[in-house]
């Protein structure tokens, strides 16, 4: 987790820093013209060193018009965008949860890996909100909705067990011989064939992607692998990599054939549709494993991240205590959400190792419990235009019409914030190993959002502010 100092842009509460990767910043944030908290969100804007050029701000709209189209609770749901002083912003609905490459890595570090029954699961999961988002002919998507770029990172498990993919809309990284070094070997590892060569895109790209994600969650390690970014792309476009098995004996020949029809150069010999995938997947899973249900997903999910979790809550807990701003009562509401969501999970699995209660982190009984958590997978319905509020009542987020013009959801710029006295230290992203120092940028100016964490030397008591 990489909480900050919290701080607040119009409606918006800023709590933790999600990915810095280059060009936007993904924040978590509380909504604070809710009555009562619901759910968290993602904040995602277009880094300041990057304003300039006007095409990922056209990135971001364009991932705005696609989340609003897509209609899938295992997709985080549209929930505003707008455009202030000539900076890009999109708000979605938060997975509280980890990605899948942050479960691999929890994993190798205590020296396990997943076993094919959840690598099968997770990835029948995945194909089968692929093939719904494949299917949606709309007038601005005639062919369908596909993702482009896949990867570990953007595929996320909730604490309860749900799989989710985010990024849908955000287009793939452009391939150019001058742009190279540029690039992110990672994310270049997931790509298919006819991206890196620049021919002709399918919905089979995703299919390919999701191969190249399957075998890694089987062996340990993507097959196109290599440090160097033109190696990767050749071993991409040769589809040159190791059967799953002779890397990781355990893996059943079974699924050799079944990632070699998805990790294949020519399209037509792919698997027909995302569907078709999903199919053998879930044949595989009903053969071999007829016992496995998605409750012990949530178990490995609260094994490998339960301090986590624990920690999560206590921030929330503390903030809610500390903060003085006039949504003092919605925040510290969060706390209590958050733990009874987990403690719903464990009912539902017949778990009971949490390893906490709600006495030890401080919160009242909750005896009624009526509304939904706050990280659940069902949507919650996109705030309606406002109607003039009367006073003493909070306005809703009007929601954006589909031309996506300029909502009135933000009432400070970045650079006020900056003006403000934030502090500006620059952060490592939270999704890469050390060893990516060509994703980390230079350090910011004082115009960007890129606040300190909280520390002990820095209470929350001190860090949040009425704006």
């Amino acid at each position: 987790m990489n909480h900050i100092q919290p701080f607040i842009v119009g409606d918006y509460l800023f709590v933790e820093l999600l990915s810095s990767t280059r060009p936007f910043f993904v924040h978590r944030v509380v909504d604070l013209s809710e009555r009562e908290f619901s759910y968290f969100k993602s904040f995602k804007n277009v880094q300041p060193e990057y304003l300039a050029n006007p095409v990922f701000s056209t990135d971001l709209a364009h991932e705005a018009s696609t989340l609003r189209a897509l209609h899938n609770p295992a997709v985080p749901q549209f929930y505003d965008y707008g455009v202030v002083n000539g900076q890009a912003y999109l708000v979605y609905r938060y997975v509280w949860g980890k990605s899948v490459l942050q479960i691999l890595r929890e994993l190798k570090r205590h020296q396990k890996m997943l076993s094919d029954a959840y690598a099968v699961h997770i990835a029948s999961e995945v194909a089968r909100i692929l093939a719904k988002a494949h299917s949606m002919h709309t007038k601005v998507f005639p062919e369908g909705v596909v993702h482009y770029n896949l990867s570990p990172r953007n595929i996320l498990i909730s604490y309860s067990g749900q799989v989710n993919i985010v990024s849908f809309g955000h287009r793939g990284p452009r391939i150019a011989r001058e742009n190279l070094e540029e690039l992110d070997f990672r994310n270049l590892s997931y790509l298919s064939p006819e991206q890196v060569s620049g021919t002709d895109l399918s919905f089979k790209s995703d299919i390919f992607t999701l191969g190249s994600i399957l075998y890694e969650m089987l062996t340990g390690a993507p097959p196109f692998l290599e440090k160097a970014p033109d190696k990767v792309i050749h071993r991409i476009s040769r589809c040159s990599f190791s059967a799953a098995s002779s890397i990781n004996p355990i893996v059943p020949r079974e699924l050799d054939r079944l990632l070699s029809r998805c990790l294949t150069a020519y399209t037509n010999d792919r698997f027909p549709s995302a569907a078709e995938l999903a199919r053998e997947l879930d044949d595989y899973m009903l053969h071999h494993y007829p016992e496995f249900r998605s409750g012990k997903i949530t178990r490995l999910m609260k094994s490998l991240f339960n301090d986590e979790i624990v920690a999560d809550i206590r921030f929330f807990k503390d903030l809610g205590e500390n903060i003085m701003h006039r949504d003092k009562s919605l925040i510290q509401g969060i706390a209590r959400r958050m733990f009874d969501e987990i403690q719903e999970g464990r009912r539902r699995t017949g778990d009971d190792t949490m390893g906490i209660e709600a006495a030890q982190l401080g919160l009242k009984a909750n005896r009624q419990h009526t509304r939904p958590p706050a990280a659940s997978p069902a949507p919650a319905p996109v705030a309606a235009p406002a109607s003039p509020a009367s006073p003493g009542r909070k306005r809703k987020p009007a929601k954006p019409d589909p031309s996506l013009r300029e909502p009135v959801t933000i009432s400070k710029t970045f650079e006020a914030i900056g003006r403000e006295g934030v502090n500006h230290t620059p952060r490592q992203d939270p999704f890469f190993e050390n060893e990516d120092k060509n994703l980390i940028g230079p350090p910011l100016d004082a115009d960007s959002v890129r606040p300190r964490p909280v520390t002990r030397e820095h209470p929350v008591a001190e860090l949040v502010r009425s704006p």
